[in-house]
């Protein structure tokens, strides 16, 4: 269960958080994603919240092959700005600091999503079969004293989507190297003729 249900809580107060420089050089993003969510700028924060999932959700690529992990600024910079098209924890990531642009408390939580089949119930005793592969992360915003789950991340991966060009690499000079002396002379040096 990811959380409350948001319609529940849309009468909630969004919880507000200082913006760092991290975010704010976001926000203009943020309202343009919102813009093209069909969320007009005097829309309400969770309007805009919803306007930027939903923009991220259908007009961006899941590709769980995206490089990088997510963590690092320059790669949700250029997932947001260039490729658009990343792995659920670029989404997420990315999500949460358009949301913090907005002035709005946000967070990535992780856990698991285990599909109910697999959770069985013998004899009293619940058992439930977890891989790595049921291994979840989502953002959440805070709403009415409570933490409610946002998902950017497409349902579909994208089969047919143009991989993201590799990042250059440039290579860094070596170390400037000893001398090395010349190797010893060996008494067994084979004899030459003229044959």
């Amino acid at each position: 269960d990811l959380g409350p249900d948001r319609a529940s809580l849309a009468a909630g107060r969004i919880g507000t958080r200082e913006l760092d420089e991290n975010a704010s050089s976001l926000t203009d993003l943020a309202q343009g994603l919102a813009e093209a969510g069909g969320a007009d700028p005097s829309a309400s924060l969770l309007e805009r919240l919803d306007a930027i999932e939903s923009t991220m959700r259908n007009d961006f690529a899941l590709r769980p092959d995206a490089s990088g992990a997510g963590l690092q600024r320059t790669l949700i910079d250029r997932f947001l700005r260039d490729t658009q098209q990343g792995n659920a924890e670029q989404f997420s990531t990315a999500f949460v600091l358009l949301a913090r642009s907005l002035g709005v408390d946000a967070r990535i939580a992780t856990g698991f999503d285990v599909d109910p089949v697999r959770i069985r119930t013998d004899d009293g005793t619940t058992t439930m079969v977890m891989t790595s592969s049921d291994a979840a992360i989502w953002s959440e915003i805070r709403i009415a004293e409570e933490w409610v789950a946002f998902d950017p991340v497409p349902t579909e991966v994208a089969s047919d989507a143009t991989p993201p060009e590799p990042e250059s690499q440039t290579q860094t000079p070596a170390a400037a190297q000893p001398p090395i002396p010349p190797p010893p002379e060996s008494s067994d040096e084979p004899v030459v003729t003229e044959e």
